[in-house]
């Protein structure tokens, strides 16, 4: 959008607008597609690898040495490809929201201690030395996905360092924020290459999938959980001097950015999610917002009250368990004011909830789900079903 002059009174703006919806159902199609073959593909691949190993391991009767190289072959390529099947599935579930963070003050040395020992042998075996930083800094995180992240990291930096050199891990804090640093003394990562090198598939020569191994989406999950820590990854390299990839986390547990964008007005909003627990907020979330539908939360009862006063939803899903007992006290008082005591409502909570109770809650087409017994998958079945009642109710 931009100002233009005019000889007519007042102030004239001219801008355009693209209507990116077709892309945006292209890419979601697409998305849906990789997963679903992935899922698919999972069983047959653990079949085959069962039957591989059956064979090399000589259950089905002794095996010429020519036929056992052939078998050795096939289980390695099987490998490779539930390797990919698999980092395709952490992916798209780190990209959805739909990966389970589960956050804790953790020790970064007991972090580096369990990524070494996950990457001992391989190191042992290309001849390179594993040096680490000893550190008492901790941080608040999921302890696995760290270890995950520097095996991924460690696991590169050997592979591409000759023999005989080191591979050194350094911890350090910078500016409030503790800063993860994997330094090796490869062959480097050329300048093209820096600004894509986390993106899918991105490998730094196309014959690296075939010499060294990998999937070409390490880096791209690297990048996607320390993004969910609320971090920052990236690479400093000069090509045949050697790669320093690098991460930073916060001191702090960092806000959801999503969710805190989504806690203000933008248009009448599909569903108001009302919940304290922000992470299963986050999950619910960006569930919905992926197919699609407009989203606003709110973490607490008077939040949740000033943002259907300003522009009621279609659909609003309460947990009873927001703090102080402000979920009930929420749904009494949108009762006592006839337009939004027609509200379509979702009461999504941790306890059974009995028919007398049911009835006191209730505000316009409402229902009720347990957090414990109704998954995922439901509570979206649930909404969507709402949402179209809702719809034809509007049109009617």
């Amino acid at each position: 959008m931009f100002q233009f002059e005019s000889a007519a009174a007042g102030r004239h703006f001219a801008g355009s607008v693209r209507d990116v919806s077709e892309r945006h159902a292209v890419e979601k199609l697409k998305q849906e597609f990789v997963s679903t073959v992935s899922h698919e593909l999972r069983t047959p691949l653990a079949s085959i690898r069962g039957s591989l190993s059956l064979l090399s391991g000589g259950v089905l009767g002794d095996l010429s040495d020519e036929a056992r190289e052939m078998v050795a072959i096939a289980e390695r390529n099987c490998a490779r490809l539930i390797s990919l099947v698999n980092d395709i599935l952490d992916l798209e579930r780190l990209e959805q929201g739909r990966l389970q963070m589960d956050f804790a003050k953790v020790r970064v040395a007991a972090v580096l201690g369990r990524a070494r020992e996950a990457v001992f042998q391989f190191a042992l075996e290309r001849e390179v030395r594993l040096e680490m930083d000893a550190t008492a800094l901790e941080v608040e995180a999921d302890a696995g996905r760290l270890v995950q992240v520097l095996v991924n990291l460690i696991s590169n930096a050997v592979k591409f360092s000759p023999p005989g050199s080191a591979v050194r891990v350094a911890v350090g804090e910078h500016e409030g924020r503790t800063r993860i640093e994997v330094i090796d003394r490869g062959r480097g990562v050329p300048a093209a290459h820096l600004s894509a090198i986390f993106e899918r598939f991105r490998q730094v020569e196309s014959s690296d999938a075939r010499d060294k191994g990998g999937t070409g989406l390490g880096l791209a999950i690297c990048k996607a959980i320390v993004e969910q820590h609320g971090g920052q990854i990236g690479v400093e390299s000069e090509e045949g001097e050697g790669s320093t990839f690098w991460f930073e986390l916060p001191g702090e547990p960092a806000p959801d950015l999503l969710l805190e964008s989504f806690r203000v007005a933008d248009g009448r909003p599909d569903v108001l999610l009302a919940d304290h627990d922000t992470a299963l907020l986050g999950v619910l979330a960006r569930q919905l917002l992926s197919d699609g539908v407009r989203v606003r939360v709110a973490m607490d009862g008077e939040e949740a009250e000033r943002a259907v006063h300003e522009a009621a939803p279609r659909l609003l899903v309460v947990d009873l368990g927001l703090p102080d007992g402000e979920g009930r006290r929420l749904l009494g008082r949108l009762r006592a004011e006839e337009r939004l005591s027609l509200l379509p409502l979702l009461v999504y909570t941790e306890q059974d909830i009995d028919e007398r109770l049911q009835h006191e809650l209730a505000l316009g087409p409402t229902r009720f789900l347990t957090k414990s017994r109704a998954s995922d998958a439901e509570v979206r079945r649930v909404v969507y079903a709402m949402l179209e009642s809702e719809a034809r109710e509007a049109h009617s």
